[in-house]
């Protein structure tokens, strides 16, 4: 008969809404988006974990060691999140075959922890130690948490099409990742410290064209990118910062 070590049963339920609107203004040489866009989304979760259980079929008494007895874990909790953000990107041809890109975004960002709770329990997942509690009210929930950020990203490109086209460009990128808080493994109430946000520059020269009367295409691109910080899954609630990354990626088809 198998031995049962480990009981999870996931409980989550997740809801969305995103709307991006667009303006598009195009001339002769100048190709122009205007936008928005507005996203929330909320996740309530209540998992449950059930840990060498089979110290129950032999009678023994629940411990949350798992040294003489099982136990069994709960985590919960609520997470809302709201991004706004503003952005437009012009394409401009300086001549016929030159062209430069241009665009800049704004991005406010709010996430919202609400009801964090974490325990220690029995075989009927019953509370025996609380490791994620309210401190001043233990057997409650965390006090709602807040987290508030903002950044500039953009891009800045410029292609020049050769008559034979060849293509030559360089390209500038400045991302963002919102910060948010781990939700997802907690043990204690340090774990529930807000993520910060993730940025990255990336830079990238290259070239695309035709061989042999285009009986071969090519596409022949260095990228350099660099981020801070870059987030980790090492260890619950964990981060690491890293430093920049450099590769070359070729290709032909």
């Amino acid at each position: 008969q198998p031995t049962d070590l480990l009981q999870y049963k996931p409980a989550s339920h997740t809801r969305q809404f995103n709307q991006e609107l667009r303006a598009n203004i195009s001339t002769d040489r100048l190709d122009l988006v205007l936008g928005g866009y507005y996203g929330t989304d909320t996740t309530r979760t209540n998992n449950d974990f059930g840990f060498y259980f089979f110290w129950q079929e032999l009678g023994a008494a629940p411990d949350i060691t798992g040294a003489t007895g099982g136990f069994s874990i709960n985590q919960r909790y609520r997470q809302e999140r709201r991004s706004t953000a503003l952005f437009a990107q012009a394409d401009y041809e300086l001549t016929d075959q030159l062209t430069v890109t241009a665009g800049l975004r704004y991005t406010w960002d709010k996430s919202k922890l609400r009801d964090a709770l974490s325990y220690f329990g029995d075989y009927d997942l019953q509370p025996i130690v609380y490791a994620v509690t309210d401190p001043a009210n233990p057997g409650q929930p965390v006090p709602t948490r807040y987290g508030n950020d903002g950044a500039f990203t953009g891009r800045v490109a410029l292609n020049y099409q050769f008559d034979s086209g060849t293509i030559l460009y360089a390209s500038y990128n400045r991302g963002y990742r919102a910060g948010t808080f781990n939700g997802g493994a907690f043990s204690s109430n340090d774990q529930l410290d807000y993520i910060r946000p993730e940025t990255i520059n990336a830079y990238e020269i290259g070239s695309k064209g035709r061989l042999f009367g285009g009986a071969v295409t090519y596409s022949l691109a260095g990228f350099y990118y660099a981020s801070r910080p870059t987030r980790s899954s090492a260890s619950p609630a964990s981060f690491a910062t890293r430093g920049p990354r450099r590769f070359m990626a070729p290709s032909w088809n």
